[in-house]
């Protein structure tokens, strides 16, 4: 099985939490490989384009593509609407859709 991330990202306003972020996904990558996972990280960009063929999108637009998009299908529910979608978790659904774009098919 796979283990997938978004890589770490610099930037300018928020340096601080690189680190932070670093050692987050240092900690998620050794957890996974004690599992047996395959551990792998996607640059932030490649997401963004991926996802909204826009690699500068920001929150707003990501999860909008998400919902645009007729081959993601998310199930709409009175516990879990789509319209209270978070932004990680609209995260983590781009970079899960991002992680099977660029596999090679077999």
């Amino acid at each position: 099985g796979y283990l997938v991330s978004e890589d770490v990202f610099l930037h300018h306003r928020y340096v601080n939490a690189h680190a932070a972020l670093t050692l987050c996904v240092h900690a998620i990558s050794i957890a996974g490989r004690k599992k047996g996972l395959n551990c792998r990280r996607i640059p932030p960009l490649l997401v963004k384009k991926l996802i909204s063929n826009h690699g500068l999108a920001d929150k707003t637009m990501v999860q909008a593509a998400i919902m645009s998009r007729t081959d993601i299908q998310i199930r709409d529910t009175l516990q879990s609407p789509c319209s209270d979608m978070s932004e990680h978790e609209a995260d983590a659904i781009a970079v899960g859709y991002a992680f099977y774009q660029s596999m090679p098919k077999l």
